[in-house]
């Protein structure tokens, strides 16, 4: 995807792809970098450097996770993380609504809440809804479900940092867009592989909806997920032994809200 996008105007982050660490391939990258396998999910393997001197450790620590054995070392953005819910049809794209993301920082970055509908403005709004539609295109990504992450800086600039064909994990995709705007997405996937999908022609948002995660860095959250709230949908609480996350496996119940604004335990 970053190779295919290189010769796209979308911006993303610098980047290269090794397999094993030698002297000198960062020498030209800006620190802090952000190093992870090529092929996991979850957070799994992901770290953040400071300096050449972590680089190594951090580097065959994610090798080591990664089932190809390569790992991506790119320039840490800072900003805001959001994702962008798209379904296509024929390389018409229809977005349906942008996520706003928190995570535990630095240094695995593991997602701790997800909310709909995003709280950023609609210049920018506008900016990432162009942004996904530009990289769907450039990379053919005509038909079914997209999930594109983003992070913007402190100065409104927006930088892509992956774009998944499929609808978003942690319940994005299967319960958040349809509680915030009435559309069925799953049963969209469903209906472009069948060949019978027509795209809406308005989606509006009519609620807010989110998730949040528990875990140690969460530990407010556990009354709450004990508690019968109005703005319950679904909640489970699997594990009262918190862990500090290094990875989503770590996240052990979670809370699915709808309300009609942004639930704040």
């Amino acid at each position: 995807m970053r190779e295919a996008l290189k010769s796209s105007d979308v911006s993303c982050p610098k980047f290269l792809v090794i397999s094993k660490y030698e002297d000198g391939l960062v020498d030209d990258f800006k620190f802090p970098l952000i190093v992870k396998p090529t092929d996991r999910s979850g957070s799994v393997g992901v770290s953040k450097i400071n300096s050449k001197e972590e680089l190594n450790d951090a580097v065959n620590y994610a090798i080591n996770l990664s089932l190809e054995k390569k790992v991506i070392i790119e320039e840490f953005i800072d900003g805001d993380e959001v994702s962008v819910e798209t379904i296509s049809l024929q390389n018409v794209h229809k977005h349906l609504t942008v996520t706003d993301k928190e995570t535990s920082g630095s240094p695995y970055f593991v997602e701790l809440e997800h909310h709909q509908p995003s709280q950023q403005n609609n210049k920018l709004q506008k900016k990432l809804i162009s942004e996904t539609s530009k990289a769907l295109s450039h990379l053919g990504l005509s038909n079914g479900a997209s999930h594109a992450e983003f992070k913007i800086t402190k100065n409104g600039e927006v930088y892509l940092i992956e774009i998944g064909a499929r609808m978003g994990g942690d319940f994005i995709g299967s319960h958040l867009v349809e509680l915030s705007t009435g559309f069925d997405f799953l049963k969209a996937v469903i209906q472009v592989a069948l060949g019978e999908f027509k795209l809406p022609e308005n989606i509006h948002v009519k609620n807010n909806s989110g998730v949040y995660f528990l875990c140690k860095e969460t530990e407010r959250l556990l009354p709450v997920l004990k508690n019968s709230n109005e703005f319950d949908f679904e909640k489970r609480i699997q594990n009262e032994t918190l862990l500090n996350v290094t990875n989503s496996s770590d996240r052990s119940s979670y809370l699915i809200y709808k309300a009609d604004k942004k639930v704040i335990p």
